[in-house]
């Protein structure tokens, strides 16, 4: 016989046209931060099959917090990312109610650590406002990129320097990402401001800077997915530079199949 709270606990699932399981399997992959013909679908896609889950649930939390980071009403952010540094203590992560939080205590549970780590750093590049000057638009996009291509890289054995050139390489994907969205307000701050001289110059400039350090570190790769996220960033450049004022009212991209393209070129790398 059922008792009330599940009679409740099933009505509330009804009403939404949802089952526990499904809820659940949302952050599975493919997920809402892994769409079929995204970069993050294929990087995950050709990751061995027993990280696919992991890799999948990583990307899902960055999307969370980045959510956070474009939001309008700072004090709001930091707020959620005090419930999510307490959702992953380690005491809190099995009673979690939360299906994201639910499949992280499932895949990631050694490493929240780390992604509580992140969610500070978050908090910190909210706390930054506009960057003053191109070093500390790299400062914070090592400090986000670095961590997460770092998170990605932690089932791989790898060597210290290893992991150093994966944290450029993450560097270099979240600041080509922030500025494929510099027309977008929230990403504007992120970036010295464009009202100084021509929007187009100084945009081809941070291009060019970018480019010289995608080059160098393509010169000794990490093994797991950050050789992908390199060619990704790079070819992403590549076509920021054909016209770099375009960035300002739109986001440029590359095309599904060249992406698929790219990862496959690069899946060697991401076996164990």
């Amino acid at each position: 016989m059922r008792t009330g709270s599940s009679r409740t606990r099933s009505s509330f699932w009804h009403s939404c046209n949802l089952q526990p399981e499904s809820v659940q399997n949302a952050f599975s992959f493919p997920n809402i931060a892994t769409p079929r013909g995204s970069s993050a679908y294929y990087l995950v896609r050709f990751s061995p099959p027993r990280l696919r889950e992991r890799q999948a649930v990583l990307f899902a939390w960055r999307r969370e917090l980045q959510r956070l980071r474009n939001s309008s009403d700072p004090g709001v952010a930091r707020i959620k990312l005090d419930y999510w540094r307490n959702e992953l203590q380690p005491e809190n992560l099995g009673e979690s109610r939360h299906p994201l939080t639910q499949m992280i205590g499932k895949h990631m549970q050694d490493q929240t650590g780390q992604m509580i780590e992140y969610a500070n750093i978050v908090e910190r590049d909210i706390l930054a406002g506009q960057s003053r000057d191109w070093d500390q638009v790299l400062e914070r996009c090592e400090a986000l990129g670095g961590t997460f291509a770092s998170l990605l890289l932690s089932p791989y054995p790898v060597s210290k320097e290893e992991k150093s050139r994966a944290r450029r390489i993450g560097l270099i994907d979240e600041a080509t990402r922030q500025l494929q969205r510099i027309g977008r307000r929230e990403y504007q701050q992120r970036f010295p401001s464009l009202e100084n001289g021509d929007p187009g110059q100084q945009i081809a400039t941070w291009i060019e800077a970018l480019q010289e350090l995608a080059g160098a570190a393509g010169s000794e790769l990490p093994p797991g997915p950050a050789a992908a996220q390199l060619a990704i960033a790079s070819a992403l450049l590549d076509t920021f530079r054909q016209d770099p004022v375009l960035l300002t009212g739109a986001s440029v991209d590359i095309t599904p199949i060249r992406k698929l393209w790219l990862v496959w070129r690069n899946r060697s790398m991401m076996r164990q």
